[in-house]
């Protein structure tokens, strides 16, 4: 019998750190959108325009991002003249690639439609969490930089798993770490964010720091100049044009 009470009080024990963990990860979760401006801030956010530079590989080139809920997104990259395009239609995801010899819009594989569906949640996996049905789970803490981290891993509903690395003080994003495929190959990212400004209430980072494993894109550095809010988009920008 002393068996049998042991083992009954380890699972009430275990059951109840579980359910406290859990609550633990919402917490942190609830503080980091309020420190990111507040989910009903971000919520009344409908259109989103980010315009920008990214370094790599002793190149410079320039960037806009679109984004328009529910789910839309268009990332042009001009590179020489020519236009690299990504997007989102809310259902379909496409490219125009003109760095792989075609100028041909194309239909993207499903792994890779997972990464261009992202680009359309303004505010991002953690903010909106909830309503996209992903699960959250706090592993600890530790020490990033010198700096106090919570770290946290989201899964979603296509089983992607996200790392997030919260500033234990200011509850705002420091890293995101992520694996997953991208045209048929393995790739391991790593995002580090800085320089974050106020943009209509709502806090923006206008630095990022990408590392790609696996993929010839290597390091990144990118740099905001420019986020506004509900602008006009048109709905036609986000659908793969006919050839």
């Amino acid at each position: 019998m002393k068996t049998v009470r042991f083992l009954f009080v380890l699972a009430i024990t275990a059951l109840f750190t579980a359910i406290s963990y859990a609550q633990t990860a919402e917490e942190i979760v609830q503080k980091y959108m309020d420190a990111a401006g507040t989910k009903a801030k971000w919520d009344s956010i409908k259109t989103m325009k980010a315009t920008g530079y990214a370094s790599m590989g002793g190149m410079e080139f320039s960037f806009t991002q679109y984004q328009k809920r529910p789910g839309k997104a268009l990332l042009e990259v001009i590179v020489q003249g020519m236009v690299m395009k990504q997007a989102y239609d809310g259902t379909m995801a496409w490219t125009i690639n003109p760095f792989q010899g075609s100028k041909k819009p194309e239909k993207v594989d499903d792994e890779t439609a997972k990464h261009f569906k992202d680009m359309g949640i303004i505010g991002g996996k953690l903010m909106n969490w909830k309503e996209n049905e992903c699960k959250i789970e706090l592993i600890g803490k530790e020490d990033f930089e010198g700096t106090e981290v919570f770290k946290l891993k989201l899964t979603d509903k296509d089983a992607m798993e996200t790392m997030y690395y919260l500033d234990a003080a200011k509850y705002l994003e420091l890293k995101v770490t992520a694996k997953s495929k991208m045209m048929g190959k393995e790739i391991e990212s790593e995002t580090t964010y800085g320089n974050f400004k106020t943009v209509n209430g709502v806090m923006i980072p206008f630095t990022m720091e990408i590392n790609t494993k696996g993929s010839q894109m290597g390091s990144q550095t990118l740099k905001l100049d420019k986020v506004e809010h509900n602008v006009d988009m048109d709905d036609a920008i986000f659908v793969m044009p006919k050839e």
